[in-house]
């Protein structure tokens, strides 16, 4: 059990919806389900009545809202009341997200909760594209950045910490198909372009289309583009089509169609093997605490 299943739980609960705790989270609904499954086995007891809709708590699933939602509360208390004893945790941590992204709920969740807990820690956030947001980590203008683990170099100069899985699209424009074609695959593009993203002479996705593709035995046809704001405006008149995450929030642009994808990415949280800030470690203790492995 981890606090990641805890907080699932409690928003499942308060939405009724398991679909919208989903949206409202950007996980998917068999990844949520997967949390749920995995504290009801742990507690052996039911936790919902899903016979009902919308859903309801069971007699048992009311007892743990309860607890839970009192656990949350007494363990922000106490570490404020400890953190009063401790005046050292005080500065700024710099924080890279990609450009386009929309951080899911569940991330923002603890960065409240980090900034609840060290008043005194000044949380920045810097939006840049791949190779900026690497760049200024190696550099240590930023302390830590939220990153899919596919981008991540191997290099023993960097730790990460998996959070959890995102959805992966294949999005395109709904005028490639004819409006009566259903079961669309992703064999089915292997004529249409797919488009990548190259900053400053580095292509970060072609190589991942590219393996992607292999599976379906296709090498694909792709064409390079300066930024997501290019990728979604040639997608929705048709001129191609691109594989992209679920933070993406154009991905919610009009006149474009989504094709999950399997296996999905996974958002970590990377910094530096030896972090400049010694604030640092907190803030990955606090989300190890969250999203800890079952």
């Amino acid at each position: 059990m981890n606090t990641l299943q805890m907080q699932c739980f409690l928003s499942i609960a308060e939405n009724r919806s398991f679909s919208r705790t989903a949206r409202e989270l950007y996980v998917s609904q068999p990844t949520l389900t997967k949390h749920i499954q995995h504290l009801e086995n742990e507690l052996q007891v039911l936790l919902f009545d899903r016979s009902k809709h919308p859903i309801e708590l069971t007699g048992y699933g009311e007892l743990y809202y309860q607890a839970f939602s009192d656990f949350f509360g007494e363990l922000k208390r106490i570490r404020q009341i400890s953190l009063k004893h401790n005046d050292s945790f005080k500065g700024t941590l710099n924080i890279g997200i990609l450009s386009g992204w929309k951080l899911p709920a569940i991330v923002q969740q603890t960065l409240t909760a980090f900034c609840e807990i060290y008043p005194d820690i000044q949380l920045t956030f810097e939006n840049h594209n791949i190779k900026r947001i690497l760049s200024l980590l190696h550099k240590e203008k930023l302390d830590a950045c939220f990153i899919m683990k596919d981008f991540i170099p191997e290099s023993e100069d960097t730790n990460y910490l998996p959070l959890f899985d995102v959805p992966k699209y294949l999005i395109y424009s709904p005028k490639l198909f004819p409006s009566e074609k259903q079961d669309i695959t992703v064999a089915d593009m292997k004529n249409e372009v797919f488009f990548s993203l190259y900053e400053d002479d580095t292509d970060y996705t072609r190589p991942l289309i590219q393996k992607y593709c292999q599976q379906y035995n296709f090498t694909p046809i792709t064409r390079s583009l300066p930024n997501i704001e290019s990728v979604i405006s040639n997608i929705e008149f048709g001129k191609g089509i691109a594989i992209l995450d679920g933070l993406t929030t154009l991905t919610t642009a009009e006149k474009i169609e989504k094709l999950t994808l399997s296996p999905p990415h996974t958002l970590c949280l990377a910094w530096q093997k030896t972090p400049k800030s010694s604030l640092l470690p907190l803030l990955a203790q606090e989300f190890q605490l969250t999203f800890a492995k079952e």
